[in-house]
């Protein structure tokens, strides 16, 4: 750090004057943003602020982990010397961290500076901006360090680069269009937070955001006083979470220097990747094969899209109230259908992807496009995986990602509208259920009729596909929702019984387990039997 801001004349008069002048510009910043802000916000802004710079300083180590962390010019010199490696880590860690903030402090400080004025806080709340700044960066730039290095595990560097920085794009953009909403609409959505995270209330004060939070107002409030407890606390956090952050990072990095190492930045893409693959687990780099032969699928990304459109115009109707009060105001209900419309258009979009269109489009007949899938198999045959890792990667491939968009919508449904804590999480688990129940019952069927089906028509194979998942869907899922629908339905409202409740909480756990059970059998049997040309 030295070297780089601090060591000739010359670096230290940019240093000064890059310190003046974003001084300047913060303050300057401040009095535009203190226009568009409420007094009567309050604590609100207090923790709006908190959030920001929490997850701006995590997001922003995340994408500082390659090229400043592993890869700065310095790090192989230092492990080559005569000096303890914890001690390396260590200082090194701290020196990404403060560059890590050094990326949020100009906005950073504005904000503060702006929420300052807005409620007239005195000398002080200024004095303390900055050094309760350092202190409070300290967790999330670890945890995006920490964060880092344990992705580095299952996915190349290229990867990580990528999600980094769209994490860190998408959260700084979701930060302002939730923070430029007016104020009567924020506060249903903190309120309804504040009640889905009621349970954590005991434990709130060691929460790093709020604890900042609350310093933070009792400092702007002229309140000094009762600030003492959260600083307190915020100390105590910040110092037990940093010695566990060093304890893991010493178990997560030589693994990613190594792959680092391996995968220098210099290095063409393709041999990048070359070497990032090849270091990868046979289980995981089945599952990125697969997803790297997705990529180039042009011709069926369309058809994902259009039924990951539908989805998300499910969720939109349910939010703007149309769908919803059809479904006669029921926020059960409602997740409901999020659940069974996740659980259905989700899969099926991804599963498409994974089709050689180009080559289908070249069979002359049913049983030649049965060919040419089977034959599609003989790179996982060829990998060195036994046969339940083979079933495990088809099932992960498509449920992974498949679970990520509906518990995304089932959240998104949960914090906007009205649903009870309660009922998302069983909407998660149901969700889970749903997912892995129809993955490894479609993947059994697909090798059942590759091996032992082959018998039959591939319009008879075809048929079996369809149907067997539908029954599973029924027995499953249709008690419940014909539960909740006789709730909304005038004509079903007879069948709103205790009775029909208990068999579908049931049978939902019931049926997907017993079809998770024999379908997993039947595709890791049929996945042995089965003899690609």
């Amino acid at each position: 750090m030295r070297n780089t801001y601090w060591r000739t004349r010359q670096q230290r008069i940019t240093t000064l004057l890059v310190i003046v002048g974003g001084a300047g510009l913060a303050v300057g910043l401040a009095y535009f943003l203190s226009d568009f802000l409420d007094p009567a916000w309050g604590w609100v802004a207090f923790a709006l602020v908190a959030a920001f710079i929490f997850f701006a300083s995590l997001t922003t180590s995340l994408a500082n982990l390659i090229p400043r962390f592993y890869r700065s010019p310095d790090l192989n010199y230092l492990l080559a010397l005569p000096i303890p490696a914890n001690q390396v880590l260590a200082v090194k860690f701290l020196a990404v961290q403060l560059q890590s903030s050094l990326g949020v402090l100009f906005l950073s400080l504005a904000l503060l500076i702006a929420v300052g004025w807005g409620i007239a806080a005195p000398w002080y709340y200024y004095a303390a901006a900055l050094p309760f700044f350092w202190v409070f960066t300290l967790v999330p730039a670890g945890i995006g360090l920490l964060l880092g290095m344990a992705l580095l595990r299952v996915m190349t560097t290229q990867t990580l680069s990528l999600l980094a920085g769209a994490v860190s794009l998408g959260t700084t953009i979701a930060w302002f269009l939730i923070a430029g909403r007016p104020l009567e609409q924020l506060m249903p959505l903190l309120v309804r937070l504040a009640e889905l995270f009621g349970w954590l209330s005991p434990l709130a004060e060691l929460i790093a955001p709020i604890s900042a939070g609350q310093l933070l107002y009792a400092l702007a409030s002229a309140a000094p006083a009762q600030g003492l407890r959260p600083l307190l606390m915020l100390l105590l956090v910040t110092g037990a979470t940093m010695l566990v952050i060093f304890w893991l990072a010493r178990h997560l990095f030589y693994q990613g220097w190594l792959l680092t190492q391996s995968a220098p930045a210099s290095q063409p893409r393709k041999a990048a990747r070359l070497g990032g693959g090849a270091i990868h687990p046979p289980l995981m780099a089945a599952v990125l094969t697969q997803w790297r032969l997705a990529q180039r699928n042009k011709e069926a990304w369309f058809a994902f899209f259009v039924l990951l459109a539908g989805y998300l115009a499910l969720i939109f109707f349910l939010l703007e109230g149309r769908l919803l009060v059809w479904l006669g105001g029921s926020p059960a209900a409602a997740l409901a259908a999020i659940v069974l419309g996740a659980a259905v258009a989700l899969p099926w979009g991804l599963q498409v992807l994974f089709v050689p269109v180009n080559q289908l489009s070249q069979a002359g007949n049913a049983k030649a496009v049965m060919g040419l899938l089977k034959r599609s198999l003989w790179l996982i045959k060829a990998l060195p995986l036994t046969s339940a890792e083979v079933v495990l990667t088809e099932v992960l491939k498509v449920t992974a990602p498949a679970f990520l968009l509906g518990a995304a919508g089932i959240l998104a449904f949960v914090l906007l509208g009205e649903a009870a804590s309660g009922h998302a999480l069983l909407a998660l688990i149901g969700l889970v259920l749903l997912l892995l129940s129809l993955a490894v019952i479609t993947t059994g069927l697909e090798y059942w009729g590759y091996g032992p089906g082959e018998k039959l028509s591939p319009a008879m194979a075809n048929l079996l596909q369809l149907l067997i998942p539908l029954v599973y869907l029924l027995a499953a899922a249709g008690p419940l929702t014909l539960y909740l629908l006789a709730g909304v339905i005038a004509g079903l409202a007879p069948l709103q019984s205790q009775l029909l409740l208990l068999s579908g909480l049931i049978s939902w756990p019931l049926v997907s387990l017993l079809a998770i059970g024999v379908g997993w059998r039947l595709a890791v049997g049929s996945w042995e039997a089965m003899e690609i040309d």
